[in-house]
């Protein structure tokens, strides 16, 4: 008797237990994807990065050939990657969002000419000397070969707005989860909400160019793997 009373409680306690008491982790993968769709294709068709020898980035790898100031714009040519994407509901009813990605295929990576715009619009792009561009003045082909992208990326409490951000009428940040089969751009993300990072870049292997992006535990780090060149500040950034 006792425990058929038993039973009949504990499946009680079961079917009212609300929905956001259990916790679920949803994966979907997207593949074959546009490289060039990356880094917030949809307003640009370059990215470029200036020569500093203060500063890493991919331009130094082609230093022997650049002056400071001068720049280099990459473009992929077929180049696809493929993406894991993980939204994970947590009991309290919040999202964690996570991905893994890795593109390969060939990039050409030419130097900038004169008279192109030169102006980078966040911290991380200022840091890196990166910036886009529409339809750059290329001029000579310094390299065309191999490329390498992997991105490992943890955003909890999905604050990062990768999916979408808006405010409502009240200010507050509103961020989107996204819909199954969605690829997710690191570069569209609200980076100083973002909890881990990993952004690895490769030129023929490791051989040419190798930059590692690296946001953990309170730093950022930005280094050049060939040169022995090394970008650090903590995080998230004062602006």
């Amino acid at each position: 008797m006792r425990k058929g009373l038993f039973l009949a409680v504990a499946a009680l306690l079961v079917l009212t237990l609300p929905l956001s008491a259990s916790a679920r982790t949803d994966v979907y993968r997207v593949a074959d994807r546009d490289l060039n769709n990356l880094y917030e294709a949809q307003s640009h068709q370059w990215t470029c990065f200036t020569y500093d020898s203060q500063t890493p980035n991919l331009a130094s790898a082609f230093a022997d050939r650049l002056s400071p100031g001068e720049a280099v714009c990459l473009r992929y040519v077929n180049a696809t990657f493929s993406q894991t994407v993980r939204v994970k509901t947590n009991k309290d009813g919040t999202k964690d969002l996570g991905w893994n990605l890795v593109g390969h295929g060939t990039v050409q990576i030419w130097k900038h000419g004169y008279g192109g715009p030169s102006v980078s619009a966040t911290w991380i792009e200022g840091s890196l000397n990166l910036f886009a561009a529409g339809a750059p003045p290329v001029e000579n082909l310094l390299y065309e070969g191999p490329v390498q992208v992997e991105q490992v990326v943890q955003d909890e409490g999905n604050d990062g707005g990768c999916a979408g951000l808006s405010y409502d009428y009240s200010g507050n940040r509103v961020t989107e989860v996204p819909a199954e089969g969605t690829a997710l751009d690191l570069f569209a993300c609200d980076w100083p909400y973002l909890d881990y990072v990993m952004h690895h870049w490769k030129l023929t292997g490791n051989r040419i160019a190798f930059n590692k992006l690296t946001i953990k535990n309170g730093t950022f780090t930005w280094r050049d793997e060939i040169q022995g060149f090394e970008v650090s500040a903590p995080w998230p950034p004062g602006y």
